[in-house]
């Protein structure tokens, strides 16, 4: 196992002089990303039920949704679609590691998922924190036009 480690530390430190620490991070932290990717797509799913439950209450009172609401809601069930793909790609990623699971087979393509990742989370980070600033999540719907009729004189 120390041989392992050795080759590890080695690799880790090749890997430095070669790319910055930020782009050898994308590979080394690639498992915990997605394990925080995760935690935050969860927080975004659950502040995306509170704002549906707001937006469904609102159009029970005959409200209409914002369009930015409606946006918003959109972004997050897209961001949801792109974010269940990468976790599993994440997570075939792991499994293909070698060396005892310390190093990818492939550096390429867990440093391209790796980056991915990272920049997912900032996205999904940036959709939760702009559905929590929701105050208004619908709008009194326009009233319809009237027409107006003359009033028939009353004879007596």
């Amino acid at each position: 196992m120390e041989f392992v480690t050795l080759i590890w530390n080695v690799a880790v430190g090749l890997c430095n002089c070669i790319c910055t620490s930020k782009h050898a991070a994308y590979i080394v932290d690639l498992e915990d990303n997605l394990d925080s990717l995760r935690r935050k797509m969860k927080d975004l799913k659950n502040v995306y039920e509170d704002v549906k439950g707001k937006v469904q209450l609102e159009e029970q009172r005959q409200q209409k949704r914002t369009e930015q609401v409606k946006s918003w809601l959109e972004s997050v069930k897209a961001m949801e679609i792109e974010v269940n793909k990468d976790l599993q790609s994440g997570a075939q990623e792991i499994q293909k590691k070698c060396l005892g699971g310390y190093c990818p087979k492939n550096c390429c393509s867990s440093y391209k998922l790796g980056k991915m990742v990272t920049e997912k989370l900032a996205a999904v980070t940036d959709l939760t924190r702009r559905g929590e600033q929701f105050d208004v999540v619908a709008d009194p719907l326009p009233h319809g036009p009237v027409d107006e009729r003359p009033m028939a004189e009353k004879t007596v």
